[in-house]
């Protein structure tokens, strides 16, 4: 589903980074140089349209994506057929590298457009995507600037094709768990999905829905503390309000992906999804509830994604540093990502707020295996995950559901976005 290739720039010799398959986007024509300013020139031509990354490594080791900052020209996008370039000025990023090093390599991976790298960063404001290997490589500081938190959306490509995993919690006392979470059942993917890093902020959400929605996110009525409210999450969102309502024909699973429009007393008006797509360009969603756990799981089977068990119901340590709630918040909610992630770099996937899940909810879970789950085909309520800033140490696991009327919210209702990947 890629190709790579690398050369050193002492000598220039190409060699294929990984074997390629052909029918894999195919680099060509591939050649490294470097002048007296250290600039270094990658020339390539691409036989069809792909996303483009680069990566620069010391004796086959990335440098990491931090040194790798002050790109020009086709990369970290998607690049259409044809040949080009990319400018990389190593001295602003890079100072102590010496250019004739032989144990440096320039690495060019192409990927199909069917799947595209790990990274997506959506400027919020310009409308224009970009793509990397790694969060590393997000610019201008990384993670540290505040601008992902409210400027732009970036989202992880969560690895979800192929692989099974157990959802809901065990029944042998190493989780403080409800009867709703129950019975433990494997869940199979057969695709990919992109998932929002953080929950959606305020400015993030007006950002998303267009003009329409600048003049209303300040409405929030939630005290937000010392916390800057821009970098906090949105609240008292209806699901409604996020994909239209069954009264106006828009009923998960049965209408897949369509979203369209909701009834707020009198007016009908479009859902916040349609008028995001619209905006932005992409079919944004809201994640399954599997998706969502798995996510949260990170690959981890125990009650909290460190390792580690969780049977208390108010206050306990082991959570302290991974999510806001009633032990540490003040009772009020935080700016996202000032806690730890999980092994796959998602914030706040337990606490600060409540996320919808595109699914009907039900009480407990049927034992058989199943692929792709959407939930129930109809129901009176939608599927809340993560719990919030107000709630004891018991709602801090990965398998914490809960469930709310789908025409109603609460300060701390909130979302986080996914997008699906065929």
């Amino acid at each position: 589903m890629k190709t790579s290739i690398l050369a050193t720039l002492a000598t220039l010799t190409l060699c294929a980074a990984a074997l390629a398959n052909p029918a894999d986007p195919q680099i060509s024509n591939f050649s490294v140089s470097q002048n007296a300013s250290r600039v270094v020139h990658v020339a390539y031509t691409l036989d069809e349209p792909a996303c483009v990354t680069i990566d620069v490594l010391t004796n086959g080791v990335s440098i990491g994506g931090a040194n790798i900052q002050n790109l020009v020209g086709d990369v970290n996008k998607l690049v259409p057929a044809g040949s080009h370039g990319i400018d990389w000025y190593a001295h602003r990023s890079w100072p102590g590298w010496r250019f004739d090093d032989p144990t440096v390599s320039v690495q060019v991976t192409a990927w199909a457009t069917n799947a595209p790298p790990d990274v997506m960063d959506i400027d919020l404001q310009t409308k224009v995507i970009t793509y990397y290997s790694g969060l590393d490589f997000l610019p201008d500081g990384g993670l540290v600037n505040d601008k992902y938190r409210t400027t732009h959306l970036v989202m992880k490509k969560v690895h979800a094709a192929g692989k099974t995993f157990m959802m809901g919690s065990p029944d042998d006392g190493t989780e403080y768990y409800y009867a709703r979470e129950k019975v433990q059942h494997p869940v199979t993917f057969t695709k990919d999905y992109y998932l929002a890093i953080y929950e959606t902020t305020r400015r993030q959400y007006a950002l998303l829905g267009g003009p329409a929605y600048i003049s209303v996110y300040g409405a929030q009525e939630t005290p937000y503390g010392t916390d800057d409210p821009d970098q906090c999450p949105i609240g008292r969102v209806l699901y409604n309000s996020l994909r239209g309502s069954t009264e106006c024909g828009i009923n998960w699973p049965d209408t897949g992906s369509s979203v369209g429009n909701f009834t707020l007393s009198s007016s009908t008006l479009t859902s916040y999804l349609a008028a995001i797509r619209a905006n932005i360009g992409l079919d944004l969603d809201i994640p399954t509830e599997a998706q969502w756990e798995f996510a949260c799981r990170a690959g981890t089977t125990t009650a909290i994604y460190t390792g580690k068990n969780n049977t208390t119901q108010w206050t306990n340590p082991d959570v302290h540093d991974l999510a806001w709630y009633t032990g540490n918040s003040g009772q009020a909610p935080h700016a996202v990502g000032r806690k730890q992630p999980n092994a796959w770099g998602f914030y706040d996937m337990y606490g600060n707020y409540h996320e919808w899940c595109l699914d009907w909810y039900e009480d407990s879970y049927s034992s058989a295996s199943v692929t792709d789950p959407k939930g129930p085909v109809s129901g009176s309520q939608r599927v809340i995950r993560s719990a919030h800033y107000w709630e004891g140490s018991q709602g801090m696991r990965s398998a914490f559901r809960f469930s709310l009327s789908p025409g109603s919210a609460n300060p701390y209702d909130g979302f986080r976005l996914c997008l699906p990947l065929d």
